[in-house]
């Protein structure tokens, strides 16, 4: 059984297990941003039960990437503070 057709110009074949071949069970149609978020050395981050990737919660709640990487990893935030303190100190708005 093969992937059928490309489903649009902005997919490629990516690896569902990035340790694994090409095989058609271990492959899927994706875009650039599901590649990049589908990458061994993502940070994943679990906040509310949900796991994202930072650069997911970055544009799931607004925050620039650069400024979450900065509070988790250099500044050693608390997820849950990291993820709901806006730029300027305010709470970020429910989502």
């Amino acid at each position: 059984a093969g992937m059928g057709p490309m489903p649009s110009p902005e997919h490629s074949i990516d690896r569902i297990d990035g340790t694994k071949g090409y095989s058609p069970e271990n492959c899927r149609w994706a875009t650039i941003v599901e590649q990049n978020n589908n990458k061994r050395t993502n940070h994943v981050v679990e906040f509310n039960g949900e796991r994202r990737t930072i650069a997911e919660w970055a544009r799931h709640t607004g925050i620039k990437y650069e400024t979450l990487l900065a509070r988790i990893n250099r500044h050693e935030w608390p997820v849950e503070r990291a993820l709901t303190t806006m730029g300027d100190g305010r709470a970020c708005p429910q989502r």
